[in-house]
C-alpha cells in the first residue's frame, strides 16, 4: 500500500466539505479503517455538519459535509 499524496492540515484551507480514502491493491491487506477515520477527522473543519464512511476489503472512503442551506436535510453522499 502506498500514499499517493499526503497533506498537512494547513493545506486544507476553506470550508467546502471533503472526501478521503484509500485503496488496497495487495491481496491479504484489507483497508485500514482506523487510518480512514483519522484522515476524515483531519477534514472535520471542512464539514462539521455530517460525516459518512464506506468500507469493503479493498476500498475505504470517508466524507465530511458542510450544510450551507438547510441543516435539517440529511443529504446522501
Amino acid at each position: 500500500m502506498g500514499v499517493i499524496k499526503s497533506f498537512k492540515e494547513s493545506d486544507l484551507d476553506g470550508d467546502y466539505g471533503g472526501i478521503c480514502g484509500m485503496i488496497s491493491l495487495q491481496n491479504g491487506y484489507p483497508v485500514d479503517k482506523v487510518l480512514v477515520h483519522n484522515m476524515n477527522r483531519v477534514l472535520a473543519h471542512r464539514g462539521p455538519d455530517d460525516e459518512g464512511y464506506y468500507f469493503t476489503d479493498k476500498i475505504g472512503m470517508g466524507m465530511r459535509r458542510l450544510s450551507i442551506i438547510d441543516l435539517q436535510t440529511d443529504k446522501p453522499v
